[in-house]
């Protein structure tokens, strides 16, 4: 599929979604009244909701952090959504982050393509996949004023752009991710794994990997480092203010836990079992994928498989990037958000795709997952409810 073809299934997309949510929003009564206290109750009131909130006030505040639990949402979105608010409002928005999934859509499937060959069934294997990504129920967040669109532009341009061999734009995309979301610092690994693993790369070559890696998690704990003192942790009393106690490079993770509760193995009540159900559907197609791969030998532990290609090679990293972040969501996050954490995992969108394209009865469950979550997360979303 060409990448005019996918921008405008994007776009035709995203565009029904917006319909729909504006549609729930209009004609449903919010269960949280607070942002239309703010800003009325017009069509698209919607985009304000929930983590909206927190982006919108420090883009309209010149960038600045009025409140301490704000340091838990990384810098550039907000400084992206100020020049958009000062020009465009809201409309500008919508269109970046439309532009951004487009942009998403397009990386995926040039990076499938490489990876996987450009056969016709592979080919056929990639649009799937690609198709699969435009339809994710986590894409509603994409209809707000959310970091995820721009996260996952920049996450899969970086990955396509490594699996061409493009190491440096991957860095520069890799670490511009870090400086939307704190868990962009996961890209790292594929330089990781490109310096460890890769047998052709060169010690200048591995040099620059592991230099790549340092570059791409270093705005995470610059970040931390000026959160924490811009915050004034280190002349206020620490016995008064949680979030203060301990070093600058644990600022983010006491943030998270004391007003989030998320934590290492927090989630583990039994109150949050429901919560559980809700990302079986997402750790089914994880396991399932990893299952396929390893069947297949694409996991094997020796570092140097004899020939292996480049391909292979980042087959298998995308792979136990995926593992990885299961892991994570499963032991220190909510795991309910499982499907927005994992929204630019190209690996979920492969094993998502191999299930599609097995038995019809699989292909039947993943549709109804993906029609009733889209609809689910429509309604719940634009009405102010819960919605992971």
């Amino acid at each position: 599929m060409k990448p005019l073809d996918i921008f405008c299934l994007t776009v035709k997309v995203r565009l029904c979604v917006l319909v729909f949510c504006a549609l729930c929003d209009c004609f449903l009564d919010d269960y949280d009244t607070s942002t239309t206290a703010l800003h009325g109750k017009p069509l698209f009131g919607f985009p304000h909701h929930w983590d909206s909130v927190f982006f919108e006030d420090v883009a309209v505040n010149q960038g600045t952090y009025r409140f301490i639990h704000y340091h838990a949402f990384m810098p550039l979105f907000p400084l992206v959504l100020r020049g958009l608010l000062k020009y465009s409002a809201i409309l500008g928005v919508l269109l970046w982050n439309m532009g951004c999934y487009a942009v998403a859509a397009i990386s995926l499937q040039s990076l499938t393509r490489t990876l996987h060959g450009p056969s016709s069934s592979e080919d056929h294997f990639a649009y799937v996949a690609m198709v699969l990504f435009i339809v994710s129920p986590s894409g509603v967040f994409t209809s707000a004023f959310y970091c995820d669109a721009t996260f996952a532009a920049l996450s899969t341009l970086g990955m396509a752009s490594l699996a061409k061999g493009y190491t440096r734009i991957s860095i520069v995309a890799f670490t511009l991710a870090t400086c939307t979301r704190s868990n962009g610092i996961l890209n790292a690994g594929f330089l990781l794994y490109t310096a460890l693993f890769l047998p052709e790369r060169t010690a200048l070559g591995r040099l620059h990997d592991l230099v790549g890696v340092i570059v791409i998690t270093s705005p995470f704990f610059i970040y931390q480092y000026w959160a924490f003192y811009s915050a004034n942790c280190d002349t206020l009393p620490m016995s008064l203010i949680e979030e203060c106690k301990g070093p600058f490079y644990g600022f983010y993770s006491r943030i998270q836990r004391v007003h989030w509760g998320v934590g290492w193995l927090m989630q583990y009540e039994w109150k949050n079992l429901p919560n559980f159900f809700i990302a079986i559907p997402t750790i089914a197609v994880a396991c399932r994928g990893v299952w396929d791969q390893r069947r297949v030998g694409g996991l094997e532990l020796r570092l140097w498989p004899p020939q292996w290609s480049r391909a292979r090679h980042l087959v298998r990293a995308h792979y136990l990037y995926m593992m990885c972040m299961v892991f994570i969501a499963l032991l220190q996050m909510h795991v309910q958000v499982m499907a927005r954490f994992m929204f630019s995992c190209p690996a979920l969108y492969w094993s998502a795709a191999k299930v599609a394209q097995s038995t019809a009865r699989s292909r039947r469950l993943l549709v109804a997952y993906i029609v009733v979550w889209n609809i689910a997360g429509c309604v719940m979303f634009s009405n102010f409810y819960p919605w992971t």
